[in-house]
Order: structure tokens, then C-alpha cells, then sequence
């Protein structure tokens, strides 16, 4: 069985990226419906598609229904993967999960993301107008989906394929209309809102009402087309966006990577890499993964001992012994963030 953080995440992360984007799928959808985003954008950008439960490669896992719910569970299988500025991207009920993840993140004592992208959908504290999706019969649902677009002829014609993603379907339709809005202050996050003008489920009104959402910087962008014109113009759209995370990368301070316990010189990743490197005998060539686990790696007892020695030695810090935890010592993140917040070592040593 992959991972945990494996399974949310299954086109896996690039350590050797400045910025990670983490996209969450509208209704019905996957991973994939980002996978080839990564194709024609920066080195410094890594696209991550997240996959929730109940879709293509997790089909026999039960999906969530609430919203609160899945922006946990992601939250959690997350925080490995944050040792690097972030942004966040979802498009209509992943727009809603977005927020609910912006908000969640930082208050598990993660950094906050650098920008939060939603498009496709009003803003969460809007009440949903529209007639439930989530009870519809299989043909009534069939004729509200071709509406929408997005789905195909093949699909919406196949009884059997409609049956079998109905149950995810009714799913996302609930984490989005049993939706609970509760009152919070505005995210100290800029936000971008992507919309439509032919949107029958966001009409200009409902997507800048996002803008009490934030109290940083705001923008709305109007897209000619229905409620996949996003998608339909991803070249456009990765424009927009690579351009914003830029600015935002320039903001954090040009070779800063922020981690859990503060900013830090992507430099001294390098360092910490190359010093494990001479410790573990698989570790290969290739960019060490934050998750990646070091036992795994090669790291035995004697080993461990020595690369303490080694760190310490090199970053000027003396860890406690309470953080030296078999929790401290099992991925490649989870020993670096123990570094970074450890004192410095005293004088004379």
C-alpha cells in the first residue's frame, strides 16, 4: 500500500522546485484533470494534483461528503510536504476545499499559503440558491451534467459508467451543498478568482464576494466561456498564474524557502542534503524527497549518531534531547525541520 501522503499526492513532489501548487478537482474528478499543467511551466513550480478518496487510482476508497472533513484529512497529509512556499488552486467544490484548507493549515502551525487560486464557484459565505444535485435521479443528474459540460457524451450516455461515478458524484455535490459557512476573520492570503461569463453555477456578483474573504490582495478574473473555461484555457489561466507566484516567490525574498519553523536560505537545504547523502547508501542520486524515509535510506543506529554529529556541527546547533525522537529521525523533512528549530549550540563548543 503507497503512503499515506502517496496516495493524496500521486504524481509525488519535486524537492528541487522553489514553489509548490497544490490543486484540488471539481465534482467527479481527479488528479488527472491537472496532470499535464506541469507541461510548458517554470522549473521553480511544481504542479501537485491531489487526489481525494473515491477517484481513479483511491476508486475503492470511500469518498468524503463534508467539507470540513476532507480540508482535514488533506490538511494532516499535507504538512510533510511544506518545507517550501505554497500556493492553492480548486475549481468549483475543490475551490470550497481550497478555502477551507487555506484556513485549516495555518492553524496547525504550517505556514499560510503564499496565494490561494479558486475559480468556478461563489464565495462561502454566499447561500447555495441552486436546487440539490446530490438526490437527483441518475437521468435528471445525466441532463444537469451535460449542462454543465465537462463530462462526457461517452459517459452521460453509458447508464453503467454513470452508475458507477454517481456515488462520488453525489459525494462532492454534498461536500458542497451541506456546506456550513462559519464566520472567520479574513485570511491574511491573497486570493484570485477565476469565473466565467456564461457560469450558471458563479455569476460575477457571487465570485466577487470572495473578496471579504481576504485581506490582502484581491483579484477577479473574468474567463469567455462556461463553467470549464478554466480548464478549456489552462494556457491562459498558467499565465496568470505563473506570473502571480512569481511576484509572491519575490515577496518571500528571492532564494528564501519557507518551512515550518521560519525562512531559510535555500541553500542550506543543499547543505543538509549533501550531508545526508554521505549517510544514507541507498539514497541514489536523485532529489531527496521530504517524505523520504531514512531508514529506508540507510540510516541505522551507529549512523544516526554520526549524522547528528555531522548537522550539528555544520549548522551550529545543539538539538535537545527530547527532540531526539524516533519521530525527529524518519523522513528527510521531519530531521530538517527538527534542525532548523533547534538552539544554537553554546559557546566554546
Amino acid at each position: 500500500m503507497a503512503p499515506a501522503a502517496g496516495r493524496w499526492l500521486p504524481f509525488g513532489t519535486r524537492p528541487d522546485a522553489r514553489l509548490r501548487l497544490f490543486c484540488l478537482p471539481h465534482a467527479g474528478a481527479g488528479a488527472s484533470t491537472y496532470r499535464k499543467w506541469a507541461e510548458g511551466l517554470p522549473e521553480w513550480l511544481d504542479v501537485c494534483p491531489v487526489q481525494p478518496p473515491g477517484r481513479e487510482t483511491r476508486v475503492l476508497e470511500r469518498p468524503f461528503d463534508r467539507a470540513g472533513r476532507l480540508a482535514a484529512a488533506l490538511a494532516e497529509q499535507l504538512e510533510g510536504e511544506l518545507g517550501m512556499p505554497y500556493a492553492i488552486f480548486g475549481h468549483s467544490v475543490g475551490a470550497l476545499v481550497a478555502f477551507e484548507l487555506a484556513h485549516r493549515l495555518p492553524e496547525t502551525a504550517c505556514p499560510p499559503p503564499v496565494h490561494l487560486f479558486v475559480s468556478g464557484r461563489r464565495a462561502p459565505q454566499l447561500p447555495d440558491r441552486h436546487a440539490p444535485l446530490r438526490d437527483l435521479s441518475l437521468d435528471e443528474l445525466a441532463d444537469r451534467l451535460r449542462e454543465l459540460g465537462g463530462t462526457s457524451e461517452e459517459v452521460l450516455r453509458d447508464r453503467r459508467l454513470l452508475e458507477f461515478i454517481t456515488p462520488l458524484l453525489r459525494a462532492d455535490f454534498a461536500v458542497n451543498e451541506t456546506y456550513d459557512y462559519v464566520a472567520r476573520p479574513p485570511l491574511a492570503v491573497p486570493i484570485t478568482v477565476f469565473g466565467a461569463t456564461r457560469d450558471p453555477r458563479a455569476d460575477r456578483a457571487g465570485l466577487a464576494a470572495w473578496q471579504v474573504q481576504t485581506n490582502c490582495e484581491f483579484h477577479l478574473d473574468l474567463l469567455d466561456g462556461g463553467h470549464f473555461a478554466v480548464l478549456e484555457q489552462a494556457p491562459l489561466v498558467h499565465e496568470r498564474v505563473v506570473a502571480t507566484l512569481r511576484d509572491a516567490l519575490r515577496t518571500a525574498g528571492e532564494g528564501d524557502v519557507v518551512t515550518a519553523t521560519g525562512k531559510t536560505n535555500a541553500g542550506e537545504f543543499d547543505r543538509y542534503s549533501k550531508i545526508l547523502r554521505r549517510h544514507l547508501p541507498y539514497a541514489g542520486d536523485a532529489p531527496l524527497p521530504e517524505t523520504g524515509v531514512l531508514a529506508e535510506l540507510g540510516l541505522d543506529s551507529l549512523g544516526t549518531v554520526r549524522l547528528l554529529a555531522d548537522l550539528e556541527g555544520e549548522f551550529d546547533v545543539e538539538l535537545p534531547d527530547d527532540a531526539l525522537t524516533e519521530e525527529t529521525f524518519k523522513t528527510v523533512g521531519s530531521l530538517w525541520r527538527a534542525l532548523r528549530s533547534g538552539p544554537p549550540a553554546p559557546a566554546g563548543t
